[in-house]
């Protein structure tokens, strides 16, 4: 069952999105503001699906198991690729490592506040 999903605007109940219709068409301003979001993450998540593509073919298998590979492989990963200023796999392994993390929570229904 889906949670529901409420306007960020006035609190009614919505299908999908961010904003009911109405707060949408008085908040135009905002609308450019998550077009330009949506896209960053967009672009971005094309990337990381890539890095975990090119990991894949590498061998690297295991990331949604936490009996094979435990979430402190991953944060130790994270650690180390923090250390230094990131290239710019590492900001995809970095992403992705954060992505696996979640991903673990959210299927294990773990708190996923944030």
């Amino acid at each position: 069952m889906r949670e529901k999903i409420y306007c960020g605007g006035c609190g009614i109940e919505i299908k999908q999105g961010v904003l009911c219709a109405d707060c949408w068409n008085k908040n135009t301003f905002k609308v450019e503001e998550l077009k330009k979001i949506q896209n960053a993450i967009d672009m971005f998540s094309d990337l990381m699906l890539g890095r975990m593509q090119e990991k894949m073919l590498e061998g690297h298998t295991c990331w949604d198991d936490r009996e094979k590979t435990p979430d402190s492989y991953f944060i130790e990963r994270m650690r180390g690729k923090m250390k230094d200023f990131p290239l710019n796999n590492d900001l995809f392994d970095i992403a992705n490592f954060a992505m696996i993390l979640m991903y673990r929570r959210i299927i294990n229904n773990e708190n996923v506040d944030g």
